[in-house]
């Protein structure tokens, strides 16, 4: 959309297009579509988001402390044979 006329008639360009479409589109004629919908975002208040986030970084902390340690690389354990 490059701008909207009185009516409101928005005025429209292709993405190729130097020059604007011939005509206009009346906004009443614009109709959305929902794509999906995520329940309770929007309802959540700021601050909760912080909880849930620390949240999530105390998970990943404690999953990675938990999880097994790397290999170490052949060249190391090599070494650590002589």
């Amino acid at each position: 959309m490059i701008g909207i006329d009185p009516g409101p008639v928005l005025r429209t360009r292709g993405d190729a297009n130097d020059a604007p479409d011939p005509g206009g589109t009346v906004a009443a004629d614009v109709r959305g579509v929902l794509w999906y919908s995520v329940p309770w975002v929007g309802r959540i208040p700021s601050t909760s988001w912080l909880l849930v986030a620390g949240g999530v970084l105390l998970l990943l902390v404690g999953a990675s402390v938990l999880t097994p340690g790397r290999r170490e690389p052949q060249r190391q354990r090599a070494h650590h044979r002589r």
